[in-house]
């Protein structure tokens, strides 16, 4: 089992999931046709607001198809979304800080908004350049809105309380974005750890620890829900001859070519470990009894074939518990260890469980 990498950036804020920003676009759309009919029906609409609550509406509507139909990147539509939300929201509070367009105005308190959407739908490096965009913008639009008809201090006034207040939203929401990455490196770092605690540094499989987690949640499942499970646990036959012989060198490299060999012929539901020394566990999952035997017959069929830290002629004995012929997990390995000893005991290089036990006391009862 290879240890998992995350390839993406704790510095960057992760992308919203397609469903939650389809989610968000309705939202939106719903949010400016309350707001259009409102001012509607009241009269008070202005008509820079007629012409741009249709036009949002409509470009909203375009990137949810859009995303449906999944013919643009999530990182183009993120963009576009928060320029169309961003450009309405400070060209409306801009034109209606002009003086004769200021009356009912309220404008100019959703601008807040363009900061925490910018960290919502953007990457954060992405995020930090649109947000110095956006306040830059904000402040010079206001300025040349205002100057044309109100005096210089009335003008410089205004504009300060609006940089201040921005420049509030922007402390306030970085610190918050700073604290959500640190918790992420902090989570990650924790992850990494808790993983290679759990890994076998030398096969890259599971250890002892890792395999006793696996098992305690096999168990947990097949009290609950009855999901079976079988516990295969396999020797490779006269390793201490291979160290006496090749070296311990030699001996990592049959083990670690061995690991390999079990994550190639198992399946992902499956869980492949190492119990020690040259004992490895694979715990197979919701399979019946002839599967996992047929399982452990090629393994060692293929282990027989071939080629392991470059020496041949390797062998495995295996034997297997399954957890529906015991009461416990504790008694499952102790049926897999107990047949393990007896294929051993036997000649080696073979897969016992307790179907060949009572195949071959039929047989020895049939001699007789």
């Amino acid at each position: 089992m290879d240890i998992i990498r995350k390839t993406s950036s704790t510095t960057e804020a992760a992308l919203l999931k397609p469903h939650v920003f389809r989610g968000l676009l309705l939202f939106a759309m719903s949010a400016f046709a309350a707001i259009w009919s409102i001012d509607y029906t009241s009269g008070i609409i202005a008509f820079f607001d007629a012409v741009s609550y249709p036009i949002c509406i409509a470009g909203f509507a375009t990137i949810y198809l859009l995303s449906r139909t999944k013919k643009a990147s999530e990182q183009s539509l993120h963009l576009t979304t928060y320029l169309i939300v961003a450009g309405y929201l400070t060209s409306s509070s801009i034109w209606h800080h002009m003086a004769e367009n200021g009356l009912f105005s309220n404008s100019a308190q959703w601008l807040g908004l363009n900061y925490v959407i910018a960290y919502l739908f953007l990457e954060v490096r992405k995020a930090v350049i649109v947000t110095i965009a956006s306040f830059i913008v904000t402040l010079i639009g206001h300025y040349l809105a205002l100057i044309q008809h109100y005096p210089l201090d009335d003008t410089v006034g205004v504009v300060l309380n609006i940089g201040i207040a921005h420049t509030v939203y922007i402390v306030l929401l970085w610190t918050v974005v700073q604290m959500r990455v640190e918790h992420t490196k902090t989570h990650e770092r924790l992850s990494t750890l808790e993983q290679h605690a759990m890994i076998d540094q030398l096969t890259n499989v599971l250890n002892r620890r890792g395999i006793e987690d696996v098992f305690k949640h096999a168990e947990e499942n097949w009290i609950s829900h009855k999901q079976p499970y079988a516990i295969l646990l396999i020797d490779i036959d006269h390793f201490k001859q291979v160290n006496d012989q090749y070296g311990h060198l030699v001996g990592d490299k049959v083990l670690a070519d061995f690991a390999a060999l079990l994550n190639k012929l198992t399946l992902a539901s499956n869980s492949v470990g190492r119990w020690g020394g040259e004992e490895f566990i694979i715990l197979v999952k919701s399979r019946s009894s002839e599967e996992c035997f047929s399982l452990a017959e090629k393994v060692r069929q293929t282990v027989e074939r071939s080629t392991l830290g470059g020496l041949k002629e390797l062998s495995i004995s295996i034997g297997i518990g399954y957890a529906n012929e015991e009461k416990s997990l504790f008694e499952t390995f102790q049926q897999a260890d107990s047949y393990l000893y007896a294929a051993k005991k036997t000649g080696r290089n073979k897969v016992i469980d307790r179907n060949q036990i009572i195949k071959k006391r039929q047989e020895s009862a049939a001699e007789v």
